[in-house]
């Protein structure tokens, strides 16, 4: 059986080019490859690469303002 993982959501996040930048937030390495959605429904993209505990570089270039947000595991497609 699957182990389920509560999205992370603490503290807020802009983002600018491909970094996140957090505020309040305790970013791990363990959060590559996983989703980023911002509050509203905004697609950070996947999660490339750890800088440090408030900075993440995704595979999506924009800008987003200051807000809420969720990291998540990446969908999978099924069958």
């Amino acid at each position: 059986m699957a182990e389920y993982i509560e999205p992370y959501t603490t503290g807020t996040a802009s983002q600018a080019s491909d970094e996140i930048t957090g505020v309040g937030t305790t970013w791990t390495s363990d959060m590559v490859g996983r989703s980023f959605v911002f509050a509203d429904d905004t697609d950070g993209g996947t999660i490339t690469e750890f800088t440090d505990a408030t900075h993440l570089i995704v595979n999506t270039s924009q800008t987003v303002g200051s807000q809420d947000y969720s990291i998540t595991f990446a969908r999978l497609n099924t069958l």
